[in-house]
């Protein structure tokens, strides 16, 4: 998030860490902390970056975030999907699953449920 904020860059790893940032002219201090932590760490630190499922938790505003990062391709890792075993993945039932959650109610309900801190993916083009 920090990388595409424009903040520090970061070595091209699936998951990367702390330790891969290649760059950091601003020279920030980064502290990696387990995500449960980084809404209480916000007494402690200039800023934090807070996953939307522990924002919401903690009752803080999405909309009162100084930067929210987009959805984009380098954010597939992170996207909640709807799985199921590959013996099922033309399952009728499991299709219909799908179907009836992939609505427009759905994205409201999200959207509203969410304070816009969330998105549905499958409204996403990579």
């Amino acid at each position: 998030m920090l990388e595409t904020a424009g903040l520090i860059k970061v070595a091209d790893k699936a998951l990367p860490t702390t330790r891969d940032v290649t760059a950091n002219p601003l020279k920030l201090k980064l502290k990696a902390l387990d995500a449960a932590q980084t809404a209480s760490s916000l007494a402690d630190v200039d800023a934090s970056v807070i996953n939307s499922g522990v924002a919401q938790d903690a009752k803080l505003n999405p909309k009162k975030a100084i930067y929210t990062e987009k959805v984009t391709k380098k954010s597939k890792p992170w996207i909640n999907i709807i799985a199921a075993n590959k013996k099922d993945k033309n399952n009728a039932t499991y299709r219909k699953v799908v179907k009836a959650y992939q609505t427009k109610a759905t994205a409201d309900l999200i959207a509203k449920l969410y304070n816009d801190g969330e998105v549905p993916a499958w409204n996403q083009k990579f």
